[in-house]
């Protein structure tokens, strides 16, 4: 470049200098409120106030109470977990409700509090319950019982006793289930504690099964459950909950899910047909039906009744459209609806990271039925479902192909099977049919973007390529190494649909989905166990990016040359404090305690890496506190993003800080897990914070950016809503700039 191009080219240098700067000294904004909800999280509970025509609803993130005529919420209260355990029980007029911030009772129609205990005496909180006449409230913590007494304020210390399952008659006793989780034999035992003086008695102990619901238990002391193969006619069981002696059988219950309820008074039984479509009122002495309810395209909820204050009985079902209904429990009980289905999640739901934009739903439309769906985040288009009948549930998750046209999915074939992928099998499913156009051994852990190829575990050290439109395996992976754990491996298909890699925790390997399948390793230059995570191939499927312990490699698919490496100097704090005893807490704290003035006792994080700008950029991220961008070509640096959020443990020695990148990769949402600091959203091209959020009380928040910038989708508290994203006149100015 001569003397006169660098002068022509200080004028545009300036404009561009003096743009950034102005869009990076903006005042930043905190926003509190979303612009709107798109929905909630499904309902585990409901009860409907015939008087107040008010519906009461609890997922897993609060209790809401919606007008059930205009739909309009009336109060609603959050409950905030970072573990895991809240929940929620209706009695006949009050609410109570259990987290981490202890145990209270709302009044229904109105939520107002009415009583509320702090519980940290006990350690966490798992369950509690009200008894029968709603006097009393049990609370189960993790170091022993509290029994309330609500009416007298009393409070008196129990032993510790998982497993509540209900009040014996009288009201005296409680009884309990313990569990003994061997790999072989799981028992369960049953035990009763004296409410006055917190003596445990042993009953009797049975095996029992995780995928078997546990029995029903009622107000007169006894158990309900459903036994055998319910499509082949499995039998309807009650037990004396004292002795475990069958009092009476009933078989031939076909079609019958394996759920069952007891009503108030002991004498009757709640029973759904497996499919969801009729409910079924059954005498608990003779096991004849009483009467049974049904609507087409109605399904009923799974442990569906509430009895009010006036011993009416309601009922829940859902019906096409989502919408939730209410039906009074009698022979000539008709469905009322009480809520919009708009307003409720069609399922479970999780943001898609493997491709952000999109949201999955997931949930058991009736027994060994289930429905994955894909939508589009942006106006919640539905892209793609499928229905898919499974022997057992499936483990996490399912995989998508990109065409959207297959799901796979693995389930575990015995009680061991979650920590050996060799007990695992696979399902893979195309749209419209529920049976499987596959099965067979091993742990999904990709698919290429045509569906005809799926990645599997299926060992310890051992994956393969397997073609599933032939029904052949075409190439297979062995990792050596002396390790006798479990070693869980990665695979990605490239989005051109001609390669997969494979990480085998020995080496990284690439395959050529074409001829005699070719492969070749990666060129590493150290010999070490490869314990990262994420690969990704660049948009043409030229490169391949490997994120590890501080380091990101990037390689050439071509010849499994290495391009470069992408180091993280910066250290940060354990994400995980492990404190197995007290000399070892000390030491974590410890170290902890240090790592506010010095990095020296902090330790290095996993890299997560991924491309941007159509390959020419690399953009990798650790720990939720930095981001930084690369030039591909080059490999230097270009800027970095400091997200600042603290490093702060909640009460499980968790840091929760994230970072989510928008599908482009031109924006960044950060956000504490717990809710310790605002969240934010950064111009991933300059590093420029465009907003910052407060987000509401609630468990477990994540979000992610839209690819304009302009809106930023947040989880949390089992609820969707959608954010403002920037402001218009900083996404103008970055316009302006080129980004």
């Amino acid at each position: 470049m001569n003397w006169f191009s660098r002068a022509a080219a200080v004028p545009a240098l300036l404009f561009f200098a003096t743009l950034h700067f102005a869009v990076s000294a903006h005042a930043v904004d905190t926003v509190t409120e979303p612009e709107k909800r798109l929905f909630l999280g499904i309902p585990q509970q409901c009860a409907f106030l015939q008087a107040e025509n008010l519906l009461l609803m609890a997922n897993g993130g609060g209790v809401y109470a919606f007008d059930a005529a205009s739909g309009a919420q009336r109060w609603h209260r959050y409950l905030v977990s970072t573990r895991g355990y809240q929940g929620v029980t209706f009695g006949k007029r009050q609410v109570l409700g259990w987290s981490e911030q202890g145990v209270f009772l709302l009044d229904a129609a109105t939520g107002r509090e009415t009583w509320w205990r702090r519980n940290s005496q006990c350690g966490d909180v798992y369950a509690a319950r009200l008894s029968p006449d709603e006097s009393r409230a049990v609370v189960i913590g993790e170091r022993g019982c509290l029994l309330y007494g609500v009416t007298d304020r009393t409070q008196r210390v129990l032993p510790a006793m998982p497993g509540f399952q209900g009040w014996l008659p009288g009201g005296q006793a409680m009884m309990f289930a313990q569990y003994d989780r061997g790999n072989e034999n799981q028992v369960r035992k049953w035990r009763i504690m004296d409410a006055d003086t917190g003596t445990v008695t042993p009953c009797w102990e049975e095996p029992y099964s995780w995928e078997i619901p546990a029995p029903s238990f009622s107000s007169l002391g006894q158990f309900a459950e459903l036994t055998g193969d319910g499509d082949d006619g499995g039998t309807l069981k009650i037990r004396d909950a004292r002795t475990g002696t069958v009092l009476r059988e009933f078989k031939d219950t076909a079609g019958l899910s394996r759920y069952v309820s007891w009503m108030r008074d002991g004498k009757r039984l709640l029973c759904v047909t497996a499919d969801r479509k009729e409910l079924r009122v059954v005498d608990a002495e003779t096991g004849a039906v009483q009467f049974a309810l049904s609507r087409d395209g109605h399904r009923f909820a799974l442990n569906t009744l509430f009895e009010d204050e006036a011993g009416a009985a309601w009922v829940f079902s859902k019906d096409g459209a989502n919408h939730r209904y209410a039906w009074n429990l009698a022979p000539d009980g008709a469905p009322r609806k009480v809520l919009d289905g708009s307003l409720i999640a069609p399922a479970g739901f999780y943001f898609d990271r493997s491709e952000p934009g999109r949201l999955i739903t997931m949930g058991m439309e009736e027994d060994r039925l289930w429905v994955y769906a894909v939508y589009a985040l942006d106006g919640m288009r539905k892209l793609a479902e499928w229905r898919c009948r499974v022997p057992k549930q499936i483990y996490g998750g399912f995989s998508v192909n990109k065409a959207l046209t297959h799901a796979a999915g693995s389930y575990p074939v015995n009680s061991d099977g979650y920590s050996n992928p060799q007990n695992m099998v696979f399902g893979l499913y195309v749209q419209d049919c529920e049976a499987p156009l596959r099965t067979g051994p091993g742990r999904v852990l990709a698919m290429s973007p045509d569906g005809k190829y799926l990645a599997l575990q299926t060992d310890k050290q051992v994956a393969c390529l397997y073609d599933a439109e032939a029904d052949r395996l075409v190439a297979q992976y062995t990792a050596t190494g002396a390790e006798q754990g479990q070693r869980s491996m990665n695979a990605v298909f490239s989005d051109d649909g001609k390669r997969v890699a494979l990480n085998t925790r020995d080496a990284i390997e690439v395959t050529e989905l074409s001829g005699d399948f070719p492969r070749r390793s990666m060129a590493m230059d150290e010999q070490k166990r490869l314990w990262g995570g994420g690969l990704c191939f660049s948009p043409n499927g030229e490169r391949l990016l490997f994120g590890e312990y501080n380091t990101a490699w990037l390689f050439d698919t071509a010849s499994g040359a290495l391009l470069h490496r992408f180091e993280e100097t910066e250290r940060f704090a354990d994400l995980y404090s492990y404190r197995g005893g007290f000399w070892s807490g000390l030491a974590e704290t410890a170290k902890d305690w240090a790592g506010l003035v010095t990095d020296r006792f902090k330790a290095g994080s996993y890299l997560s890496a991924t491309f941007a700008e159509g390959g020419s950029r690399v953009i990798t991220h650790t720990a939720g506190q930095i981001l930084r961008v690369w030039d591909a070509e080059s490999g230097r640096m270009l800027h970095a993003i400091h997200t600042r959020l603290p490093e702060k443990r909640n009460r499980d020695g968790r840091i929760s800080n994230q970072i989510a990148l928008s599908a482009n990769r031109r924006f960044a949402f950060v956000c504490n897990g717990d809710n310790y600091a605002p969240a934010a959203l950064y111009s991933v091209a300059d590093g420029t914070l465009l907003r910052q959020y407060r987000l509401p009380e609630s468990s477990w928040p994540t979000g992610t950016p839209a690819d304009d910038g302009r809106t930023v989708y947040v989880s949390g508290g089992m609820s969707l809503c959608q954010w403002p994203g920037a402001p218009q006149d900083l996404l103008d100015q970055l316009s302006d700039m080129g980004q």
